[in-house]
């Protein structure tokens, strides 16, 4: 049995939401221990590792072991591998002309590049991308969203949404284009059978019924430069207001805004991974973190810093960032171990600082 669905890596177990939907998780207190969650604990928030990249790092990805940078100025991909957890390796790095977003799905890099177009990437060989084939896309592309056969591409000055059917990506092929008269697009995400394009000041909803022709639902007021989803709520960095918006989309078509905290000065990114969002902010040079369990009422919890923050991704156990003008990647260690006691009598879980004693050569813990 093997499923990949780019949430797999070492370590990690199989499991499913209440619709039997499955993925890899982190084997943290929520999944082996009947949904007990231990303490939220920032002690070991810290830089681990840094490692030059191209010139202009944008965005970062996470496939299994291997992330992927795109470098706007540096015309490339570059390929890092972090099965050494939280120290990443450069193994290759491909050429990409201008590349601005990258989007993993079914084993396959989706790379949307600013001399207008997108190109596929096969990840059959992670440490080794092929590209498969590109085709053109309008001016200024800035995302891409992908849901089965269909690609979805945003653009800015261009200011249109772009269909291509990419089952063949040798062969792909635009099937629709829709103009959208907003600012400039940012970042695009698929939840069911609806398509969000949040730009800076205001967003979209489109129907995706049918995935060929998408059709207009509402444009909501709230923006951002970038958000994320994480199961039934959408999570945005605003510039223009300094926070991290938290949007319920558990209605798909009526989607409502339901927090609103202060997220330092121009974040930039953010990333949801377990009840964590960890976003980055590029005037405050830092990396900060939430605790969203509760998504209506996120919490920060802790900070890093990290200079010129631009694009954040975790896998839960690690925070990976790229810095725009420092033309680095940070890998920030951001879980934390912990002790772990079972009351006998009781069968209460608890976590305890572990107590360790010296014996000789030899150290041992005693709880």
């Amino acid at each position: 049995f093997k499923y990949q669905d780019g949430t797999q890596a070492d370590k990690r177990i199989l499991t499913s939401d209440a619709d039997g939907n499955a993925s890899w998780q982190v084997p943290d207190g929520s999944v082996l221990l009947g949904g007990f969650s231990p303490p939220f604990n920032l002690d070991c928030l810290a830089a681990s590792a840094t490692r030059p990249t191209g010139s202009t790092p944008v965005a970062v990805a996470q496939y299994g072991q291997y992330l992927y940078v795109a470098n706007f100025i540096g015309n490339s991909m570059q390929v890092f591998d972090v099965s050494d957890p939280g120290i990443p390796t450069l193994v290759t790095s491909v050429p990409t002309i201008l590349p601005v977003s990258i989007t993993i799905s079914g084993g396959r890099a989706f790379v949307v590049n600013q001399d207008q177009n997108l190109s596929v990437f096969d990840l059959g060989t992670p440490a080794s991308p092929a590209l498969l084939g590109s085709v053109p896309t309008d001016v200024q592309p800035t995302s891409v969203a992908v849901n089965g056969d269909y690609a979805y591409v945003s653009h800015g000055n261009g200011a249109t949404l772009m269909v291509y059917d990419v089952s063949d990506p040798s062969s792909m092929s635009l099937l629709s284009s829709l103009f959208v008269p907003i600012a400039p697009g940012s970042t695009v995400a698929i939840k069911d059978d609806h398509l969000y394009w949040v730009a800076r000041t205001l967003s979209v909803v489109f129907d995706l019924s049918n995935p060929a022709s998408p059709q207009f639902v509402t444009n909501p007021s709230w923006g951002g430069d970038h958000f994320t989803r994480s199961g039934d709520h959408l999570y945005v960095a605003s510039t223009l207001t300094d926070e991290l918006i938290v949007v319920d989309v558990s209605n798909a078509a009526q989607p409502v805004v339901v927090a609103t905290v202060p997220a330092g000065n121009d974040p930039k990114s953010v990333a949801v991974a377990g009840n964590n969002a960890y976003l980055v902010s590029y005037s405050s040079n830092e990396l900060i973190v939430f605790d969203v369990s509760d998504p209506a009422s996120p919490l920060p919890r802790g900070s890093a810093a990290t200079g010129q923050p631009w694009y954040v991704t975790s896998d839960g156990e690690h925070a990976y960032v790229v810095s725009f003008n420092q033309d680095l990647l940070t890998a920030f260690q951001v879980f934390c171990s912990q002790g772990l006691a079972v009351d006998l009598g009781s069968g209460q879980v608890v976590f305890e600082d572990p107590i360790w004693e010296k014996n000789g050569p030899h150290i041992s813990s005693t709880n």
